[in-house]
């Protein structure tokens, strides 16, 4: 992650723009061979941008989070954000890693989730 250049992300981000137009603009793309297509694209082109430890964290984590807290997927998604951005600040803070500063946070919000999805969300 500390070694992504703008240069490295404008070559992924075909991949992610295609990606982007196949699932909001086709109903097959959720389903079968062509939903297993496009997150075999996705998972390789991810894992070389930020590392495998992290793309899985941030797969499994809020899913886990989701499924266990019964919580909304929108729920979910907003706490595995805020938990991402504040892994990022506190890297550029601390000069800590930047993967494990977030894999830590999305750690930490899936263990707040519980308290937070039952008094606010």
């Amino acid at each position: 992650m500390l070694f992504v250049t703008w240069h490295d992300i404008m070559h992924h981000l075909p991949i992610y723009m295609a990606a982007m137009l196949l699932w909001f603009n086709y109903s097959g793309a959720r389903k079968g061979l062509v939903f297993y297509l496009i997150f075999a694209f996705i998972i390789t082109s991810s894992v070389q941008l930020v590392g495998v430890f992290l793309v899985f964290i941030a797969l499994i984590v809020p899913a886990l989070m989701i499924s266990i807290c019964k919580m909304r997927l929108l729920t979910g998604y907003i706490i595995s954000s805020i938990a991402m951005i504040i892994g990022l600040w506190v890297s550029a803070l601390t000069d800590y890693p930047a993967s494990a500063c977030v894999i830590l946070c999305i750690i930490l919000g899936a263990f707040i989730a519980p308290l937070i999805s039952k008094k606010v969300l």
